[in-house]
């Protein structure tokens, strides 16, 4: 095979991406960094150099063109979540209110004694084919939920935010931007929110091993075949691992579809109670690897002023991918 055929290992792409930022040329530099990443094996310095370049633009009151409008989705969207704290409720549902954009229904469970109880017992109640399980302290940052999780279900059995797709033991992070994916935001430290990237396949992106479980949306009748295990996992740890690994397992498609875009208000609790379902885990799963697999840092974090900053970075990452996508 000649030099001039030879598949590219995406250095010389991330160096050209580079030359184009040292110019200013953010418009030119943020797509060049998001075709380095897909070809990068590690490719988290071009997913900092894209969402760099998307914040530049942002802040200079650059948007991205609107992406093609979806069809209207038909059906009833199912939105399933456990509180127990009346004003994050009150919070939850005004987002889903203001974000639906279609059809929809809440179920709320106030007395979940574990979280695969409770989103067992929330589905048995709901009545749409779409059925989300999430946390009660998201916000939905679209203003059409109801068409994204219909358009990416024609798909996908089961979707998420944030996941992989080769799980890597007992935290789906653990295998770093070479198999992970997903955007997420978070407050930010200096008061602002944080557009968090963990992998360069934009969205969606397809072959997910395991979900993060502060927002997962499934085919009713695929929730209804997996179940919940609901007897392993008696607390509030495991039940997202649990449920996609065994979608994996079972041939389902899973996606992870960061473009449903969510701002999560609270993070991860890695204590004492959930290395003691970690164990439980390993147990049902015993193939699994033990401990991170990738070194940190293992994600992007880029702070942004507000609500509508972070979800403008997000709509030239989204431009970027779909751009990337229709050249290959």
């Amino acid at each position: 095979m000649s030099d001039a055929t030879a598949p590219s290992n995406g250095r010389d792409e991330l160096e050209a991406a580079r030359a184009f930022a040292r110019a200013g040329d953010w418009a030119q530099a943020g797509p060049a960094f998001v075709h380095a990443g897909r070809l990068l094996h590690e490719p988290i310095n071009a997913m900092a150099g894209a969402t760099i370049c998307a914040s530049k633009l942002v802040l200079a009151g650059q948007f991205a063109p609107p992406p093609p409008p979806l069809p209207r989705a038909t059906g009833l969207l199912s939105v399933v979540t456990c509180s127990i704290n009346p004003a994050k409720e009150r919070r939850f549902r005004a987002s889903l209110e203001r974000s639906a954009g279609g059809p929809h229904e809440l179920v709320v469970i106030n007395d979940a004694r574990s979280l695969c109880e409770g989103y067992a017992r929330g589905l048995a109640r709901t009545t749409g084919e779409m059925v989300v399980l999430c946390h009660d302290d998201i916000e939905f940052l679209v203003h059409d939920l109801h068409a994204r999780i219909a358009a990416h279900l024609a798909r996908f059995a089961l979707i998420g935010v944030a996941g992989t797709r080769r799980l890597q033991g007992a935290a789906w992070v653990w295998g770093g931007p070479p198999v992970n994916e997903g955007w997420v935001v978070q407050p930010g430290a200096r008061g602002g929110m944080a557009a968090c990237l963990y992998g360069a396949g934009g969205s969606p992106v397809a072959d997910g091993q395991a979900l993060d479980g502060l927002f997962m949306a499934g085919r009713r009748d695929a929730l209804l075949s997996l179940d919940f295990d609901a007897a392993t996992f008696d607390g509030f740890h495991f039940y997202d691992l649990d449920l996609s690994y065994r979608a994996y397992r079972a041939g389902l498609p899973v996606g992870i579809c960061g473009d449903v875009l969510v701002a999560h208000f609270s993070e991860g609790d890695f204590g004492s109670t959930y290395a003691r379902y970690a164990a439980r885990f390993y147990e049902k799963f015993p193939e699994l690897p033990h401990g991170p697999q990738h070194p940190h840092p293992n994600f992007v974090v880029h702070e942004m002023p507000d609500r509508a900053t972070v979800t403008a970075l997000f709509d030239w990452l989204a431009a970027w991918h779909r751009a990337e996508n229709e050249s290959r």
